[in-house]
């Protein structure tokens, strides 16, 4: 017997109803799948990040990692930075103006020629870093780890480095005019021909310092430590010092300027 009109309808919607199930099923698959790549793709072990806030309890912290990046040229101008990791990161004329750089880590990073206008990289680690040629007028880094740093030929003009370590620290030829250094490490610190007019030296730590040639005119060197200094042809007019400035052996600052 033939199947009836009937009949075959009925086979027909029996045949798309199970096209659509299937249909529906591969969709649900596909989405699975993708959901386990999602998944497996976020589970990567991935460095550490730090997270940064202006300070407002209401606003989530902001990851900064800078870790080894090419920021050449970048502006970072009136940025919080504060804590953010740029180590071994290539700085080259990167804007900094009035950035805060507190605690920020610069560790073997080269931030030749960047400006630091008035920033504030107060406890900042530049240790190993490229900062020769650096514009760091009025800058605060107090308390900041220059340590082998390369800092030779920048303007310092006015910073304040209060206690900052500067161990090793090539400073050669900068020019620190009414700077504030006192408390400073500058052990071994290699200042040739560094213009260093009025500045603060109160208390700083110059032992087997090279000053051949630096002008230290009007400069304050109470308590200074200049013990085995290099002093060849430096200028000491209006320089202050005082009973607790230590000089190196035979040397009289009070003799004439070569």
């Amino acid at each position: 017997m033939s199947p009836t009109a009937a009949d075959q309808n009925h086979e027909v919607g029996d045949f798309k109803q199970a096209n659509m199930v299937l249909g529906w099923i591969l969709v649900a698959v596909v989405a699975i799948l993708l959901a386990v790549a999602v998944s497996g793709a976020n589970n990567k072990p991935q460095r550490p990040e730090l997270t940064v806030t202006n300070g407002d309890p209401n606003e989530p912290p902001r990851t900064v990692d800078y870790v080894q990046a090419n920021l050449p040229r970048q502006n970072f101008e009136r940025e919080n930075l504060a804590n953010a990791d740029f180590t071994g990161a290539r700085l080259v004329a990167t804007n900094f103006t009035r950035a805060i750089l507190t605690d920020a880590d610069f560790t073997n990073a080269d931030m030749s020629n960047a400006v630091l206008v008035r920033a504030n990289a107060v406890g900042a680690s530049f240790q190993g870093a490229e900062v020769n040629g650096v514009d760091m007028v009025r800058a605060d880094v107090s308390q900041a780890d220059f340590t082998n740093a390369q800092v030779d030929h920048s303007v310092l003009i006015g910073t304040t480095m209060s206690a900052a370590k500067l161990v090793r620290t090539d400073l050669s030829r900068v020019q620190a005019d009414g700077a504030v250094m006192r408390g400073a490490v500058l052990t071994n610190a290699n200042l040739y021909y560094a213009t260093l007019t009025h500045v603060d030296l109160r208390y700083a730590d110059l032992t087997d310092a090279n000053l051949s040639h630096a002008s230290l005119v009007g400069a304050n060197l109470s308590g200074a430590n200049l013990t085995g200094a290099k002093l060849d042809r430096v200028q000491l007019t209006g320089a202050i010092w005082d009973v607790n400035t230590r000089w190196p052996a035979n040397f009289d600052p009070a003799a004439p300027d070569d």
